[in-house]
């Protein structure tokens, strides 16, 4: 058996080589049972049919009547961009 010489080892290292860590941990199997083909097709099926719904909902909505309920709500009219050090505030 050989000695190893601790004087020069970090925290981690002294830890490490005191109590070694799991070939194994929970976290991995966790993640390979994940990764598994049935996982994966679960993932892939379920991210398929949120990017369906996401444009179907899209589709089905109107930019421009949002668009005139979210003016209605403020009664001022907007100002442009600025990009100087002064404050804006648009009239009213």
């Amino acid at each position: 058996m050989t000695e190893t010489n601790t004087n020069h080892l970090s925290w981690d290292e002294w830890d490490e080589l005191h109590n070694p860590p799991p070939a194994v941990t929970d976290f991995d199997r966790v993640v390979e049972r994940a990764v598994s083909r049935r996982g994966f097709l679960g993932v892939l099926a379920l991210g398929s049919a949120a990017v369906a719904m996401g444009s179907v909902g899209n589709l089905l909505s109107s930019t421009s009547a949002q668009a005139q309920e979210a003016a209605s709500r403020f009664p001022f009219k907007p100002i442009p961009i600025a990009t100087d050090a002064t404050v804006h505030v648009p009239e009213g």
